[in-house]
């Protein structure tokens, strides 16, 4: 476009033509080019930091350009008129069928939002998109939050509560964080809502023999969709293998998927699935690179150093440190099956701890008056009173939010999972004749690892690798 508009601008200039340029026919032209520009420009400039902007501003140059090049060559003999009208059409095609979908599951449809923490929210809609599968992505429609912006969510589960259709989001800037302050403000909320799609294609993983799953921050909404759906698709005798991997920030940001966490767990085909979570911002630590460099330092020592969701450490000797990951084996008197054990092993161990301080008082004070005694039990009693009434409160709010109530039991490492050396053990483990599908879902840094390390894992006497990655970016 660039070459066809500086030359024929030269050659009018060298015959001695610059009107030409100045006629209806050129100036629909110019503006077609400069309308092309701000296409390009926008996606180059404004699509990472500015998606509502990019998209307003690409739409509407496009259609702008089409216009104007039929201006420019409005001649029929030169076909463009006809390629136009074909595009046209197409394009108005497109949106008129995606309109019609949005406003049929719009009907009787509504959302509920629940905030979670650091800055995640829950929806649960209530009507399932048509053929939705977990893993797929819509477009969501509130127009509570803003009327005119539809936004893609990736799809975790179709049968969550009540026949909902399960999405949990990051919040950024624009309508996430606006959805979040308004999940914050009305947790429990509910809106009219609608989705769009699905939209996006992956390869089945049934059909693979070994399933390698790896996730970065909120990219674990893929990654729990196909393995909650394999689960359930899944009979007794199956033999396929699958590999869970997924990173977060924090220890809260494992309470998003706590239902999912749980259902790895204690679903029937449990055992074949191998969880490995890591934290990369654990409390006490300053920088990931001082959790990664700790685990380089464990690792060198031969062992491994895991921690609880409750921040409890442990050690894990080196020869079983994968199944202390992925089985939750790590011994710890905070990890009971349910919140209210919880409670009560912390009654427990406040009152022994109390009366074998008074025991020890009296022991060394054999001397001491009556009075010293009685103040000492009435101490006891007013810790016992404080520790019951902390108690207390504390299982009130666990009931408030259904997924921090949730035990967590599986263990975490700080720090980053060395994902190169994770596929590279799996697809070497696996025979030749069996398949393996590498999925992943996360930023740049850790898809351009994925990529290259399953590319690395080819080979002419291996088994038969596929990578599917879902990019945080659209």
């Amino acid at each position: 476009m660039v070459f066809h508009a500086s030359t024929y601008t030269a050659f009018f200039f060298h015959i001695g033509k610059p009107e030409v340029l100045r006629e209806n026919a050129q100036i629909a032209g110019i503006l077609a080019g400069f309308m092309f520009l701000v296409m390009v420009a926008a996606a180059l400039l404004l699509r990472r930091y500015a998606y509502e902007a990019f998209y307003v501003m690409h739409l509407t140059a496009f259609c702008v350009a089409i216009v104007c090049i039929g201006f420019h060559r409005p001649d029929i003999r030169t076909r463009i008129p006809v390629v136009l009208c074909l595009t046209a059409s197409l394009f108005l095609t497109d949106r008129l069928i995606r309109v019609s979908r949005l406003l049929l599951n719009s009907t009787n449809n509504e959302a509920t939002v629940y905030p979670l923490p650091n800055g995640g929210t829950r929806i649960l809609l209530s009507k399932k998109p048509y053929r939705a599968v977990p893993g797929k992505h819509v477009l969501m429609w509130i127009p509570r939050i803003r009327c005119f912006e539809m936004h893609p969510f990736t799809i975790i589960d179709t049968e969550a509560a009540n026949g909902t259709t399960e999405f949990v989001v990051k919040s950024y800037n624009g309508f996430t964080r606006k959805l979040h302050a308004y999940a914050t403000a009305n947790p429990g909320a509910k809106m009219w809502a609608a989705a769009e799609g699905p939209y996006g294609t992956f390869p089945d993983p049934m059909e693979y023999d070994k399933i390698i799953l790896i996730a970065g921050g909120s990219g674990a909404s893929y990654t729990f969709g196909l393995v909650g759906n394999m689960l359930e698709r899944m009979d007794a005798q199956s033999t396929k293998n699958i590999v869970f991997i997924w990173t977060a920030k924090t220890q809260e940001t494992l309470t998003w998927f706590a239902e999912h966490l749980d259902t790895l767990r204690s679903h029937p085909n449990a055992p074949k699935v191998h969880v490995s979570l890591y934290v990369t911002r654990t409390p006490g630590s300053s920088s990931s690179d001082d959790q990664l460099t700790g685990n380089a330092l464990g690792n060198r020592l031969g062992r491994t150093t895991t921690r609880n969701i409750t921040g409890t450490e442990t050690g894990v000797s080196a020869s079983r440190p994968a199944e202390a990951l992925t089985r939750g084996t790590t011994t710890t008197d905070l990890n009971h099956d349910s919140d209210k054990e919880i409670v009560e092993e912390k009654e427990h161990a406040v009152e022994k701890e109390n009366v074998t301080k008074h025991n020890s008082n009296v022991n060394i004070n054999n001397s001491s008056n009556s009075a010293n005694a009685a103040t000492t039990s009435a101490n006891v009693a007013a810790d016992l009173e404080k520790a019951t009434a902390a108690a207390d409160a504390a299982a009130a709010i666990s009931e408030i939010n259904v997924s921090e109530s949730l035990p967590l039991r599986h263990s975490f490492s700080p720090g980053r999972p060395d994902a190169a050396t994770v596929i590279r053990n799996a697809v070497s483990s696996t025979a030749r004749s069996q398949r393996v599908l590498v999925a992943a879902c996360g930023p740049p840094a850790l898809m351009k690892t994925v990529r290259s390390a399953t590319a690395n894992c080819i080979t002419s006497d291996g088994p038969s690798v596929e990578l599917h990655c879902e990019q945080f970016a659209w």
